[in-house]
């Protein structure tokens, strides 16, 4: 048998149990605030949301403007039926003159 090799009786490890040691590691490291992010990688992270929000901005707006020119042209004169307006009857008839 090697020496390099590990005993027969040994057992992998649960993953629960390293997933346990692995958020008892973290919060201690939340709670000592020694968590150091490189602005680098924070702008790189930020970046493409902040890319498809302006695409997705710049698509709305280009889509709202479309629309805005459809019904424009929806409700354009031109495509109106004419309407043939006769004189409304007055309310109250003309007072007769004094003759």
């Amino acid at each position: 048998m090697a020496p390099d090799s590990p005993p027969a009786s040994a057992t992998p490890p649960d993953p629960w149990t390293l997933l346990n040691r692995l958020g008892q590691r973290l919060n201690q490291t939340l709670e000592a605030g020694a968590i150091a992010v490189d602005p680098v990688w924070l702008v790189a992270m930020a970046t493409p949301p902040i890319l498809g929000a302006l695409a997705s901005a710049r698509a709305i707006g280009s889509a709202l403007d479309q629309l805005g020119a459809t019904s424009e042209e929806l409700f354009r004169g031109d495509r109106l039926p004419v309407l043939h307006q006769t004189e409304a009857p007055t309310a109250h008839p003309p007072a007769p003159s004094p003759d």
